[in-house]
């Protein structure tokens, strides 16, 4: 099996996988980043305890960080997939969604320079759940004009909900 990851950029998706080449899988190519790449383990838990994982690439050359900072990905999806392949390195089946978050800013560490005065960084995002950002009380669905305008801007479906929820009707009680 392989480790598939899919993070969602501005206009595109970047795929990358922890194999030792690229896989092509269901008309996407993943780039292999498997001898540079970690991930923490997704622990499952059966409470209500809220997880996350840790995507980290390592061995980057130090002038290529700025790589990492131009493009803002806070916010943004990330899709953690597990491909199976046959003996003869052929995909099998669909890929299994083994976890999906959001995206935190990126964190960078540097190495001491090594004997040919070369640095190079780690890089590191964190993978939030859906269920974390409602943990921490973040921002959920409202039935208003306004919450739908903020993700759709083009809808007015709910123009007048506000002044239909300000009539409270008891169902089965006559007027």
């Amino acid at each position: 099996f392989v480790l598939m990851v899919q993070i969602d950029l501005d206009g595109q998706t970047l795929y990358l996988c922890n194999a030792d080449r690229d896989v092509v899988f269901d008309g996407d190519e993943y780039i292999a980043v498997g001898s540079v790449a970690s991930m923490e383990p997704i622990v499952e838990k059966t409470s209500t305890e809220v997880t996350g994982v840790r995507l980290s690439l390592s061995g980057v050359p130090l002038s290529m960080r700025s790589l990492a900072l131009q493009e803002d990905i806070r916010g943004r999806e990330c899709r953690i997939y597990v491909g199976l392949f046959d003996q003869d390195e052929q995909p099998i089946g669909v890929l299994l969604k083994e976890f999906a978050g959001t995206m935190s800013a990126p964190t960078i560490t540097t190495s001491p320079m090594d004997e040919a005065g070369n640095r190079l960084a780690t890089i590191s995002i964190d993978v939030e759940s859906d269920f974390l950002s409602w943990a921490k009380g973040g921002r959920a669905r409202r039935h208003t004009h306004e919450d739908q305008k903020f993700y759709y801007p083009d809808d007015d479906g709910y123009e007048f909900a506000d002044q239909v929820s300000k009539q409270i009707h008891l169902w089965g009680v006559p007027k």
